[in-house]
């Protein structure tokens, strides 16, 4: 799970910023709350909403999680510069490292990793066990001098990690070695492993090539939202079919498991590609709804609603969440884009249900949607709040740091009154007054 995020200088984050979701405190829906008990006493949040106006910095949060999974899991080998975009508003930062930090937690140890790069250095990176009395420094890199514990001195793994390139990971370099060869590799590749199951969905739902279930009752599931599906069509088609760049389409094939599932959005319509009892089939995706006598009547991708795409795209993902011993975090920018508020909060509510202290995955969305802002659903430490300063530098608060905000309180009216900041500036109440002749 994820405990905490640290970001900055990463685009609009120019402070250091914090997303947590270590829970604190506060009673309400405690029972549904992740606990990590062995070791740590500790109760997880399973969720995190934020909210904030336009250009307030909620996707660059979203961005930042992607540049570490990017940083981590991508090939370092072949490339020469890293991706590299510091807060651009101030002449000090512009040369200054990104730095980032994950606080996590994989099989129910907690891990904390640090990086931090320019555009062709890696600059800091360590990676630190947390135990219930000390912790362990696995290792810590400045620049190309990197340290080890004393119990990994001379093995070798002590030596691919001390002969990283100045742009790759430490982490990355790792990677080459069996995770199962011994304990001293899976501890090295934590980080790895843990990214391994953070799915980003961009604004839009671009879901391209994103490997997911292959899950049943997709049918009843479209025909419950009211919409006039009456359900799926597919039709087996020859994969080479599916007009796609061809790296694309095997990049999105060699990381298929078995009984996965990728999806293709075209132009030419939706495809989907599986993997069963060792083969990869493939099938153009039609949807069918009520016609007269109420007979199927199939129509193309073309043809749809924004929101019943969406809806075809995240129903395996949020299936995935509520499935027993799945670690997915699951992050959406813009959750509420193209879908009413009722299928919104039905998907929270039922994810939410599905919580307790013996799970393990998560939620974390960004949206505008106010009618989310409910402490009927949500803790006062699950919703956040986005706001960017007249330097133009992020800043992330959570309601429970706003003191005396009663259970009972009109959080929409509150925030529409602007008391807890993340409001646009909108300098008029006329915008089109000076256009007018």
């Amino acid at each position: 799970m994820l405990l905490e995020l640290k970001v900055k200088n990463f685009r609009s984050f120019k402070e250091e910023t914090t997303l947590s979701l270590v829970a604190t405190r506060e009673q309400k829906h405690q029972a549904r709350l992740p606990y990590l008990q062995k070791r740590y006493r500790k109760r997880i949040n399973p969720l995190a909403g934020v909210y904030g106006p336009n250009a307030a910095g909620k996707s660059n949060l979203v961005a930042a999680l992607q540049h570490l999974k990017s940083l981590v899991l991508s090939s370092s080998i072949e490339r020469k510069t890293l991706p590299f975009t510091p807060f651009k508003l101030s002449k000090h930062t512009l040369t200054e490292p990104c730095e980032f930090s994950l606080l996590f937690s994989l099989e129910d140890a907690i891990y904390e990793y640090s990086i931090a790069h320019t555009r062709t250095t890696i600059t800091f990176e360590a990676l630190v066990e947390l135990r219930s009395r000390d912790e362990l420094v696995v290792f810590e890199r400045t620049g190309q001098m990197v340290e080890v514990d004393k119990s990994f001195e001379g093995s070798s793994i002590a030596e691919i990690a001390k002969g990283v390139r100045p742009h790759v990971p430490v982490v990355s370099g790792i990677s080459v070695l069996d995770r199962g060869s011994n304990d001293h590799v899976a501890l090295f590749s934590a980080p790895s492993r843990w990214l391994e199951n953070v799915v980003i969905i961009p604004a839009g739902f671009t879901t391209n090539g994103l490997a997911a279930p292959n899950v049943e009752g997709m049918d009843s599931f479209l025909h419950s939202l009211g919409v006039g599906i009456e359900g799926v069509e597919r039709h087996p088609i020859p994969i080479e079919s599916i007009r796609l760049p061809e790296e694309e389409l095997e990049h999105a094939i060699s990381n298929l498991g078995e009984d996965e599932l990728a999806s293709f959005e075209t132009a030419h319509g939706r495809y989907e590609v599986t993997k069963s009892s060792g083969q990869t089939l493939a099938s153009r995706v039609l949807l069918t709804h009520h016609g007269e006598n109420n007979e199927p009547v199939p129509f193309d991708w073309s043809e749809e609603s924004d929101g019943t795409k969406a809806s075809l795209k995240l129903f395996p993902l949020f299936w995935a969440l509520t499935q027993e011993n799945s670690e997915l975090l699951l992050i959406i920018d813009e959750l509420d884009r193209s879908f009413h508020t009722l299928l919104v909060r039905q998907l929270i509510e039922d994810f939410l249900h599905h919580c307790s202290e013996h799970t393990r995955s998560q939620l974390i969305f960004t949206t505008h949607d106010l009618m989310l802002m409910d402490l009927d659903i949500f803790r006062r430490d699950e919703i956040w709040i986005a706001e960017k300063s007249r330097q133009g530098a992020t800043s992330l608060i959570s309601l429970s740091e706003y003191k005396g905000l009663r259970a009972d309180k009109d959080l929409r009216r509150s925030y529409l009154d602007g008391r807890f900041g993340g409001l646009p500036l909108i300098t008029t109440a006329d915008l089109f007054s000076s256009h007018r002749r």
